[in-house]
């Protein structure tokens, strides 16, 4: 593929850093910018980038529009949830198509970006992985099949310099399989256990989350039964498989029109 593709990163951590130098060689990435939310600025001396404060997310957008060198995407990043909409916003204007990776949004941050959906095609997601993807899909059927019968423990397990738990993908996994036994996940959602719980009750979905070392991210959904159980995995040895997941989600989005997309409709499921 031409390289053709304009990106802005809106969030340059551990993980823009890595998107940003894996988009520099793939040949379907023109330029990539990043928009560095902890305010240490500091360029990366790579070929066509540089990182720049996010205050100049407007002004930067709006002299790539007058230049003919409008963007095809802002990918969010960043670690804090309440600069995800305003950075959509500003995206929206300028006709530029959002993909957002930032977990631990509120129901009301998905509403304004359902909104902003109706002008510029966006793409929200809590796990860019092929095989994240592909368990939520797993969790649902099989979720379906064994019925509310089977008790559903999710276990997930990051490094020890996650500042959120739980993750945002257990939280997402534990309300795909709420969603297929037709639950509402407020009310039957727990996350650990301490003292005397009592008798588990019929339904519940517990969430627990383990911190340290170097894990990149494992998560396991737990289908206990009398006599049996199902577990279903997928461990991430490093980052890199979540950096190319949302490079193809920005290939995948850079040309839609207006509209609400999944990481399921990029790889096809």
């Amino acid at each position: 593929m031409e390289r053709q593709l304009r990106l802005y990163i809106a969030g340059m951590g551990r993980m823009g850093k890595l998107v940003q130098g894996l988009g520099v060689e793939d040949p379907a990435f023109a330029s990539i910018h990043g928009f560095d939310c902890s305010g240490d600025v500091i360029s990366q001396g790579l070929q066509n980038c540089d990182i720049l404060d996010p205050t100049s997310m407007e002004a930067t957008f709006e002299r790539a529009v007058t230049i003919q060198q409008r963007p095809h995407a802002l990918l969010i990043i960043t670690n804090d949830p309440s600069a995800v909409v305003q950075q959509a916003e500003i995206a929206a204007k300028y006709g530029i198509n959002v993909v957002v990776g930032t977990t631990g949004l509120a129901d009301a941050h998905l509403l304004l970006l359902s909104h902003i959906a109706r002008t510029v095609a966006v793409l929200q997601t809590t796990n860019f992985s092929r095989g994240v993807t592909v368990l939520k899909s797993l969790a649902a059927k099989a979720a379906a099949a064994m019925g509310i019968e089977f008790g559903v423990e999710i276990v997930e397990i990051h490094h020890g310099g996650k500042e959120d738990a739980p993750s945002g993908t257990a939280l997402t996994l534990a309300n795909v399989v709420a969603d297929a036994r037709g639950q509402d996940f407020d009310e039957v959602s727990i996350y650990g256990r301490k003292g005397k719980t009592g008798k588990r009750p019929l339904g519940q979905i517990c969430v627990h989350a383990l911190r340290g070392g170097d894990v990149a991210g494992e998560h396991t959904v737990h289908f206990l039964g009398a006599g049996e159980r199902l577990e279903l995995t997928h461990k991430a040895s490093s980052r890199e498989n979540f950096a190319h997941g949302a490079l193809a989600a920005v290939k995948f989005i850079a040309d839609k029109p207006a509209g609400l997309y999944s990481m399921e409709a990029v790889y096809g499921l």
